[in-house]
């Protein structure tokens, strides 16, 4: 699908969505590398040390607390909690990157990992992207996604989202700082 013909959609997805502000929809290029499978507490624990030195915002959920990282330090969810994200069994993890990147680790089972990396800008295909957020247990912060949607195929020529990328924090809504 060209840019063009992303921007005529998002034309018309955006007289569709009725009561939903269209302005919140854009046409943006996405890069989806190949998922990485990674085997081994060796080959997590090098892809956290990597992703921990690497500068942006986080959130790491570990078997046994939850961390993010917002203004530079690692912070627990809750009080009197490890701060070290690389100090534990990793379940998920989100990293948004400051060059636009997002990356997501995920236990799968047992010994094995999934990494993927999305890149928004030049070079990847075109999407419609809007912005999301949800609520999370790191109070008083809310976690903000970008969800990619693309056309199907001949079969299923529908819009359906194809990802998200973790792009930071705000405020949630009625909590106190």
């Amino acid at each position: 699908m060209s840019a063009e013909m992303a921007k005529a959609d998002l034309k018309r997805l955006r007289k569709c969505l009725g009561k939903t502000d269209a302005a919140e929809w854009e046409t943006v290029a996405l890069t989806m590398e190949p998922a990485e499978m990674l085997e081994g507490a060796e080959a997590v624990a090098a892809a956290m040390q990597e992703l921990c030195a690497a500068d942006g915002v986080a959130w790491v959920c570990l078997t046994d607390r939850v961390l993010y990282r917002d203004q530079g330090r690692w912070q627990p969810a809750f009080d009197d909690e490890n701060p070290d994200p690389t100090a534990g069994h990793v379940l998920s993890a989100e990293f948004a990157l400051s060059d636009g990147v997002g990356i997501s680790l995920r236990h799968i089972r047992g010994d094995l990992w999934r990494k993927v990396t999305l890149r928004e800008g030049e070079g990847g295909g075109p999407v419609l992207v809007r912005r999301w957020s949800l609520w999370s247990v790191i109070e008083p912060l809310s976690l903000v996604y970008r969800v990619y949607w693309q056309l199907g195929n001949e079969e299923f020529p529908r819009y359906r989202p194809v990802a998200q990328r973790f792009c930071g924090f705000e405020p949630t809504p009625g909590t106190k700082d």
